[in-house]
């Protein structure tokens, strides 16, 4: 009965918690629009939510790919994840942060799966607010022991079986599981995390198209899809539990290789060793986990498997823990490594807050929203009704996915029937996929560049080692020279201790003497003897207390000597827990890195198969007839004469002025255009520019240096080699794509060599008629910009901001003497030649009526 009550609270937070985002997303718009309408209760239930900056970050725990983790304080203390909106809405799958929230939402109450206290946002952050594991990750106790005995792997796997088992009954997959997603709670028990790749089932299968999971941990049904649409079940999930089990048991992976083909090759295969002998109920367990698809054992299998016959997996949490970790308060974070970054503290730019509608999980919101509904006059039949709502929308939230996928599906089709009908949409759909591919290539030489970083990082790594294993050679060094120095120093103990056991006997042998020559001669001085033996007694004390001097020191360094063993031993294991730990972290990113690569590829080659594709239903479509007209003035000389624009099917008129809309260009005025017009009439001033096809920067026609050349060479031979290692491992249609890519490289790189030879001879031709350009050229959309210095009040190009400074204040194009900050050069969107025309065409300034017909205007111009 109780975990009924906590379902229905649930489903009820989660149901006000939409209205709460949708109201603030209502809210916002309406403030940003500037509307003056009644929206006191809609800021009453937004200052009532649960704000971040309410949290007090403490420490900084992890960085990652996404998102940054902080240790948080209010009424207690949490783990705080923060992930920007901007790097969201860059991914190619934004939902699976939806489906994260959806599951850490799903898990509260459970015992072992991390859960959300509540997930909120800003206008710059997802934030996800969770319980604090202490204990560190799972991958940190493997780094200090290295290989686990079957009795502590036993604990774990019985563990991790019972908190997947959690996970599949809630209806969805991990695809991520990894030493690193276990977390070691204060009481020794574990709990898994990071469920930013799951997703949910649907009538007990997923369905999806991309590659998710670390490369050394993915289950080879996800590899055979291809990045085509493919089901798969929780099985996949007990693939990743066998080569944990592997891990634990011999310290590394069972598929691990040095390149991300050869890794997928061994996991396409399943081709694995034991390096040496176990027992044969845990290898046939890891056998039956680790094996194709059909072959796999699931839930009850394992359960009831040999390797776990003394388990009541009815009492799985009495079982007593192998490892405890130390944690010395509530805030320690020291089982958590390389836990210090600077947190990321730039201001984003706005993001628009209805793409993350649903997001918000705040109880407190929640109980705002209920209260203002209560408040609001509701009658008992309206509740009613709102509670009827709340009831279909939980059971229909099983098929939720399934609707959202046929309800694209209806809008695809119907996108599709009005294709033929509106050409415009084909028009706006070309640039919007121009703009993709843009952003894609850039992310594509972001990725080349972070793997570039990983590698120096990871030979700047084993510098490290080199330098710590010299270090430990010279403590062994010095150790030696201090057992030297002991043994010296004992042989002297023992030398002054048998002298004193000679000078004690010649003692007592003078005594004897002397008593017989006291008895032989009664000349014999007594006064003398007792002042002899009183000397004799002085240096036997100063003797005695010398040795004991000299037993004390020597019990001193004997503990020295020892507590710098102790030290060397704990040094040297620290040291090579953390870099193995750091090692295999780079490695797993590098290869992570790769995967993305082939991810980026592939959706490359697809967005530009839809372009053609839609470029051809453009050609196919027939005509549609279109006609704009605006009337306007042309400012000409400082008069102002009456003019009217037309836009008739693709041609732009200007009075008797005609001209292809594609080479009109239609912009703002700059700051430094028409300032003699007031601030009214500037506003709604617009800029036409007419610019001939034939209008090319002269000097950079058919140009491009041999630096440039060289790099899109290197780029084609990287790809030529990564297409000879991919097509082993493709077959059937992929095959044939590939071949076809394989070939076009080849064709590139046959057209580079020629324009790198024609080029090299350009080069060594202008090199005798002329000394070398001392100045250092920025090369960037066919421009050659070079630093320069200019007048004060010059403007930038692209941002319209004045160049501050007095010299070297920003860029000159070499050709087109476009001018632009340094920092602005790689922004511009307007090639040279494009940009030639623009100086070379003939300008006009139209004054519009109103600023309305001045936007209807630019809309108009943008379809087309």
């Amino acid at each position: 009965m109780k975990t009924e009550n906590n379902e229905d609270t649930k489903n009820r937070d989660k149901n006000l918690n939409l209205i709460g985002d949708c109201i603030e997303t209502v809210y916002k718009t309406i403030n940003m629009s500037n509307k003056h309408l009644p929206i006191n209760d809609l800021k009453r239930i937004i200052d009532n939510k649960t704000k971040p900056e309410e949290f007090e970050i403490v420490k900084t725990i992890a960085k990652g790919g996404y998102g940054e983790v902080f240790l948080v304080r209010k009424d207690k203390i949490y783990a705080m994840k923060r992930v920007s909106k901007d790097v969201i809405l860059k991914q190619p799958n934004t939902a699976l942060f939806m489906a994260e929230k959806a599951l850490l939402v799903d898990s509260i109450g459970s015992e072992w799966l991390v859960s959300a206290e509540m997930t909120l946002q800003d206008d710059d952050y997802l934030y996800y607010l969770m319980d604090f594991i202490p204990g560190g990750d799972f991958m940190g106790l493997l780094s200090k022991e290295d290989v686990l005995e079957e009795e502590w792997v036993r604990f774990y796997v019985v563990e991790l079986v019972a908190a997947l088992d959690e996970l599949h009954k809630l209806g969805w997959i991990h695809r991520d599981l990894k030493p690193d997603n276990i977390l070691i709670g204060k009481d020794g028990h574990i709990k898994l995390a990071d469920f930013g790749s799951s997703i949910k089932m649907v009538d007990g299968k997923a369905r999806s198209s991309f590659v998710v999971g670390t490369p050394d941990y993915v289950s080879p049904d996800i590899l055979e899809s291809g990045n085509l649409e493919n089901d798969y079940s929780e099985d996949i999930d007990f693939w990743t539990l066998g080569v944990i089990i592997y891990e634990m048991l011999f310290g590394a992976t069972p598929f691990y290789s040095l390149t991300l083909v050869e890794t997928y090759r061994k996991i396409t295969d399943v081709s694995y060793t034991f390096p040496f002998k176990i027992s044969e109920d845990i290898k046939d367990l890891i056998t039956k986990l680790m094996c194709k698809k059909d072959k796999r054992i699931g839930i009850k299998e394992i359960k009831g498997h040999v390797f776990f016959k003394d388990v009541d997996w009815n009492n799985v949490k009495g079982m007593v823990p192998p490892f405890i970790p130390e944690i010395n308060n509530e805030l320690d974070t020291s089982n958590f490594i390389d836990t210090y970054f600077e947190a990321d503290n730039k201001k984003l730019e706005k993001i628009n807050y209805i793409d993350f509608v649903g997001f918000t999980f705040d109880p407190k919101m929640s109980d705002a929203v209920e209260k203002t509904i209560q408040n609001s006059g509701l009658s008992e039949k309206d509740n009613c009704v709102f509670v009827k709502h709340n009831e279909i929308s939980e059971k229909n939230n099983g098929s939720y996915e399934k609707n959202n996928e046929l309800s694209e599906k209806n809008n695809n089709i119907i996108n599709k029937s009005n294709e033929f009908s509106e050409k415009d949409v084909f028009v706006e759909t070309i640039e919007v996929k121009k703009r993709e591919l843009k952003n894609i290539e850039i992310q594509i030489k972001d990725v080349n560049k972070q793997y570039s970083d990983k590698i120096s990082e990871y030979k700047n790594l084993m510098s490290k080692v080199i330098s710590e294993r010299e270090e430990f050679y010279s403590i062994e060094n010095e150790l030696q020279v201090k057992r030297e120095e002991l043994d010296m120093l004992d042989k002297e103990i023992k030398e002054r201790k048998s002298s004193l056991e000679e000078y004690f006997k010649n003692i007592k042998i003078t005594e004897d003497n002397n008593f017989k020559i006291k008895f032989q001669e009664n000349s014999f001085d007594f006064s003398k003897l007792n002042l002899h033996i009183n000397d004799i007694k002085t240096q036997y004390i100063l003797c005695t207390n010398q040795y004991k001097n000299i037993e004390v020191n020597y019990n001193n360094l004997k503990n020295y000597i020892k507590n710098l063993r102790d030290e060397n031993i704990k040094f040297k294991k620290m040291g090579v827990d953390n870099l193995k730990r750091q090692l295999r972290i780079l490695t797993t990113e590098v290869k992570e890195y790769q995967q993305k690569c082939e991810q980026e590829v592939f959706m490359r080659k697809q967005l530009e198969e839809e372009l053609k594709s839609i470029k051809a239903k453009k050609i196919d479509t027939k005509p549609i007839s279109y006609n704009h007209e605006f009337v306007c003035s042309l400012i000409k000389d400082n008069q102002k004469i009456s003019s009217i624009i037309s836009i008739v099917n693709e041609l732009f008129y200007l009075n008797d002025r005609s001209c292809y809309i594609g080479n009109v260009y239609v912009q703002e005025l700059k700051n430094n255009e028409l300032y003699h017009e007031s601030y009214k009439n500037r506003s709604l001033i617009l800029k036409l520019i007419f610019i001939k096809e034939s209008v090319k920067s002269i000097s950079s026609s058919g140009r491009r240096s041999l630096k440039s050349l060289e790099e899109d060479y290197k780029v084609e031979l990287s790809m030529k080699v990564g297409l000879e290692n991919m097509m082993p491992l493709l077959q059937g249609k992929q095959l044939d794509e590939a071949r076809l890519q394989y070939e076009g490289t080849l064709k590139k790189i046959s057209q580079l060599e020629r324009e790198i030879d024609i080029a090299r001879k350009d080069t060594l031709s202008q090199q005798e008629v002329e000394d070398p350009d001392p100045i250092k050229l920025y090369e960037f959309n066919n421009h050659l910009f070079s630093t320069k210095t200019f007048p004060p009040g010059t403007l930038c190009e692209h941002c319209n901001e004045v160049l501050y400074g007095v010299c070297d204040q920003g860029f000159e194009c070499k050709d087109c003497k476009m001018v632009v900050h340094k920092a602005c050069y790689i922004l511009g969107n307007v090639s040279c030649e494009t940009y030639s025309a623009f100086k070379k065409g003939d300008c006009y300034y139209v004054l519009m009526r109103s600023i309305e017909e001045k936007e209807r205007l630019l809309d108009v111009y943008k379809k087309y």
